[in-house]
């Protein structure tokens, strides 16, 4: 039986109509950059999250750049970031000509730590950038707290925890800027790129709106220099259609892994934290065997994928002579299994099968 990793289409057959319906509507109105369906999304995200502001571009890593670009966070400036997580946290700090501080990660969260990041902190220090890694949010009272004792700047990157709840509130609405990603796999994802910044700082927000778009406010008036980062209609108004479905989406991964966690728990496998208000984007495991086991499954027609399996102070782009334990053993053993809306309880029970041959 065929098990892959993800399938988009199962996801899409489920609102077929309504999206070739809301497709028709955006090329039948001849505007295809801004104008309503854009502002249309915008409002319903920032309501949906509880956020004052959603300023909508061109992907999740511009979005990460506007908001480094709107606090002039720059040369001489330093960042702390996760080692382990994706490429683009580090590509937005070099880009905007700061430096990235590579912290380690807890090994139970493979999110930030206060006790990790505190003793990186110097003078330099304008943002740390707290990721909510596969869904699981970070401890971000501990961080803001530190982060406001320090007045430095907290960035949440929210690319793949769209949804997530930290005490009661959507994250993204807790640090003084997030990040989201709407690139296709995600658990609100477009059918193409985009992004959005998210905060409560109106001028934070009309900062990035004009940065964002050739430093306009209205066209051919420009008041800083810009650049040109910006959602199109399409993509808003697929966007608008999936946000309604995403609680319901979020709901069906849960099922999907608590069917893991549970089936799994006997098992050499070290299992991801089931943590309140935590969304699955992807349902990783540590495996002292990873390479083996990935190699059973694939054998059994069944894809899984490696969420990273190099940490970012080990990279050619940024190495740095560092030990980060934990960021590395997690790269050495992690393995994703599927995990998506449409994945069948056959092929998740041949998953779980296969897995407690091995």
């Amino acid at each position: 039986m065929k098990v892959p990793f993800l399938d988009i289409n199962k996801q899409h057959d489920s609102i077929r109509h309504a999206l070739d319906e809301a497709i028709a509507k955006v090329i039948n109105s001849g505007w295809f950059i801004g104008g309503e369906y854009v502002e249309r999304f915008e409002n319903e995200f920032a309501t949906y999250l509880g956020a004052k502001h959603c300023v909508t571009c061109g992907n999740g890593t511009d979005a990460l750049e506007l908001i480094l670009e709107a606090y002039e966070i720059g040369a001489g400036d330093e960042v702390i970031i996760p080692s382990f997580t994706w490429v683009s946290d580090a590509e937005a700090v070099v880009r905007a000509g700061a430096k990235p501080v590579f912290a380690d990660v807890a090994i139970d969260t493979f999110n930030l730590s206060v006790e990790n990041i505190r003793p990186l902190i110097t003078d330099q220090t304008k943002a740390v950038i707290a990721v909510h890694l596969f869904g699981l949010h970070a401890d971000l009272s501990s961080l803001k707290s530190l982060c406001n004792a320090q007045e430095i700047k907290l960035i949440e990157d929210c690319a793949q925890a769209h949804g997530a709840v930290y005490q009661n509130q959507k994250v993204g609405t807790i640090g003084d800027a997030a990040l989201f990603s709407f690139y296709p796999t995600k658990n609100l994802g477009a059918l193409g790129d985009g992004g959005a910044v998210v905060t409560n700082s109106t001028d934070l927000a009309d900062r990035i709106r004009l940065i964002k778009d050739h430093g306009q406010p209205v066209r051919d008036q420009h008041l800083l220099a810009g650049r040109n980062s910006r959602l199109d209609s399409l993509q808003a108004a697929v966007l608008s259609l999936k946000l309604k479905h995403l609680d319901a989406w979020n709901a069906e991964r849960a099922r999907l892994a608590a069917v893991y966690l549970k089936e799994l728990e006997n098992t050499s496998l070290k299992l991801p934290r089931m943590q309140k208000g935590r969304v699955w984007h992807l349902f990783t495991v540590l495996s002292e065997h990873r390479d083996e086991l990935k190699d059973h499954l694939a054998k059994a027609d069944i894809q899984t994928a490696v969420h990273y399996p190099t940490p970012l102070h080990k990279m050619n782009a940024f190495k740095h002579e560092l030990s980060l334990p934990n960021a590395e053993q997690i790269s050495d053993q992690i393995l994703s299994l599927p995990i998506y809306p449409g994945l069948t309880k056959v092929q998740q029970a041949h998953v779980i099968d296969t897995i407690k041959r091995f």
